[in-house]
C-alpha cells in the first residue's frame, strides 16, 4: 500500500519576496538578470505556475537570506 505524502512547500508571490528582502520589483528581476549590474547568481530562480505566473520557494528564499546573513557577519578575506 503506498502512503499519500504532504509536501511542505510554500510558493511566495513577488510582492511577499519584496516584502521578506525589503526590496523593489525591478530590484528582484535585476537580481535574475545576467546582464545587469545587480545580477546575484545566488538569488533563487521563480517557477511557473501557469501563463504568467510564477512564483518562488519560500524554503529557497529563507536559504538565500542566510547565506547573505552569514556573508555579512562572517566575511571571507
Amino acid at each position: 500500500m503506498q502512503e499519500n505524502k504532504t509536501l511542505n512547500i510554500r510558493l511566495l508571490h513577488r510582492s511577499q519576496i519584496e516584502e521578506i528582502l525589503g526590496i523593489s520589483r525591478s530590484t528582484i528581476y535585476a537580481r535574475m538578470d545576467k546582464k545587469s549590474f545587480q545580477f546575484d547568481p545566488d538569488f533563487p530562480n521563480p517557477i511557473n505556475i501557469g501563463p504568467n505566473s510564477i512564483r518562488w520557494i519560500e524554503q529557497e528564499i529563507n536559504e538565500y537570506v542566510q547565506k547573505k546573513i552569514n556573508a555579512s557577519r562572517h566575511p571571507e578575506f
